[in-house]
């Protein structure tokens, strides 16, 4: 192992060696040449010692010497180009074997680009206190005529602002007593700004003004938004003011300084409003006045209805002996037809109307909707026929029971069934399918491979009397009501219609009833 002791030597040989000793002073030369490089870098300083001889400088600090000596003068040299400050050197908090606190000077100098400079002064004292090294770094300061200037440019913007938004802003002192106000108040109140300086806040606004008395209460020293205030404006017009507000306090102390805020004039807005809201309840009224008398006029219209579909009837049975000619027979048939067609619409009327005014009642019970199914399309085939539109059905096996009002729904399958068939050209098909969803909703959707809709035609087709644009639409009689009666029956059952459609392609119609309405099996 002798050939690796030299490896393991101690602390004390390493210092020792030769070599070692070299090292030092290299590394001593080159902790000079890093330490007088960063000094170089620092704001101007000087280090004398007791005598006034300089200890340690860098180069900027020469550049300040002269102005140092003239301010000096014939004052005391023994601190020598640090005399300037030889009454606050004098004036030192020494502690033995330590330096001193900073002191800061209250002389200002510059350098040579005009930035000022503050002046901060160190002592060293000895074992016994007494001063031995004096040390005064002069620190720049912030460039007063930026600052001035970036003061400037900030207010300028802050007006700026303050003319362009439509709220006032305002500030006030500790006593609530305005300290600034826009100049947007003159628009409001027709008053100028100045008027309003060094008053209370509350000679803004008339009224109860209660609530800004308050708050110069230490209590209620904390932000609020939209208190509510009137103000009387110079052409004696009643403005309605929102007001909000935060607390201003001091960063450095904490002390109460007064509230910024502002003031919005919120006068045309609540007109606006009133207006709207008039007109609405105008608009209503007259839908209720639509309803009114539609559901009026269609159950006066059924009472001598019903009497010429009982004569018609009477007189195509020859009840009462024969009409005579072959032609009368024929006209008792157009005429019961016709009759039975105009009742039907006055149904659809007067039910749009019940929905509209809220007064449709169902009467619900438990139902098979299969059985449902299957009366629609007996009703519709004889239509489907003539133009010979293939029906198809495709209905989930032991679908359950559904509570609702039987006439209700009939009357919306057979109005789905209707509206395909009467939009789909003649050899096309229409099909309806009935499942269950994942949520055990019951869905039924009809659909063909007609003429299709656009979106605005959807939007047009669920509105009450509402006529979508087609050739095809004077195929059928109709009035618009078939789709807005399906929707209004279909939402009292809670449920909702959904239809898709493009033009060309054909529609499909969803008629989906609430898992609410599925009955157990």
């Amino acid at each position: 192992m002798s050939g690796s002791s030299g490896l393991h030597l101690t602390v004390s040989e390493k210092r020792d060696s030769p070599g070692n000793a070299s090292a030092q002073r290299k590394q001593a030369d080159l902790a000079e040449i890093a330490h007088s490089h960063l000094l170089e870098q620092t704001p101007p300083y000087c280090v004398v010692d007791r005598n006034g001889d300089i200890i340690s400088e860098n180069s900027t600090f020469s550049e300040l010497l002269p102005d140092l000596l003239s301010q000096a003068g014939d004052t005391a040299a023994s601190y020598g180009p640090l005399a300037l400050f030889s009454a606050e050197i004098e004036q030192l908090p020494l502690a033995p074997d330590n330096w001193s606190a900073p002191l800061d000077s209250a002389r200002q100098l510059e350098n040579a680009d005009g930035q000022p400079l503050h002046p901060q002064i160190f002592g060293y004292a000895d074992a016994r206190g007494e001063l031995q090294l004096v040390a005064v770094r002069f620190l720049p300061g912030e460039d007063t005529a930026r600052l001035r200037r970036q003061r400037t440019e900030a207010q300028e913007r802050f007006e700026d602002i303050s003319r362009l938004v439509s709220d006032w802003v305002w500030e006030t002192d500790r006593e609530l007593k305005l300290t600034y106000i826009s100049s947007r108040v003159l628009e409001t109140l027709g008053e100028h700004p100045r008027s309003f300086m060094g008053k209370p806040l509350s000679v803004l606004f008339s009224g109860d003004t209660s609530a800004l008395d308050e708050l110069t209460q230490e209590a209620r020293r904390s932000p609020f938004r939209d208190l509510s205030l009137m103000a009387r404006s110079t052409d004696g017009s009643t403005r309605h003011i929102l007001v909000s507000a935060v607390p201003v306090f001091d960063h450095s102390d904490g002390n109460f300084h007064g509230f910024r805020g502002t003031a919005r004039d919120i006068t045309e807005l609540l007109s606006r409003e009133r207006a709207l809201r008039e007109s609405i309840e105008l608009a209503e009224s007259a839908n209720r006045a639509k309803s009114q008398f539609l559901a009026t006029v269609s159950h006066e219209l059924r009472t001598p209805l019903n009497a010429i579909i009982g004569f018609s009837q009477l007189m195509e049975a020859e009840t009462f002996g024969a009409l005579g000619n072959e032609t009368y027979k024929g006209y008792t048939q157009d005429i019961l037809h016709s009759a039975h067609h105009l009742l039907e619409l006055i149904n659809d009327v007067l039910d749009v109307s019940k929905i509209e005014a809220g007064r449709m009642e169902l009467n619900e019970e438990r139902l098979d909707f299969s059985q449902l199914v299957t009366s629609a399309l007996r009703m519709v085939r004889e239509k489907a026929n003539e133009v010979q539109i293939s029906l198809e059905t495709s209905i989930v096996e032991l679908l359950p029971p559904i509570h609702g009002d039987m006439r209700a729904l009939l009357q919306v399958l057979v109005n789905l069934l209707g509206n395909a068939i009467k939009f789909t050209d003649e050899g096309g098909h229409v099909r309806l399918e009935v499942e269950l969803d994942s949520d055990r909703r019951l869905v039924c959707r009809v659909m063909d491979n007609g003429i299709g809709m656009t979106p605005e035609q959807i939007d047009i087709a669920l509105t009450p009397f509402g006529q979508v644009d087609s050739q095809l639409s004077r195929r059928f009689p109709g009035t618009g009501l078939g789709l807005p009666l399906t929707r209004g029956l279909i939402e009292l059952h809670g449920g909702e219609l959904q239809i898709d459609s493009n033009p060309g392609e054909g529609t499909s119609v969803s008629l989906i009833l609430p898992a609410s309405r599925v009955l157990q099996a």
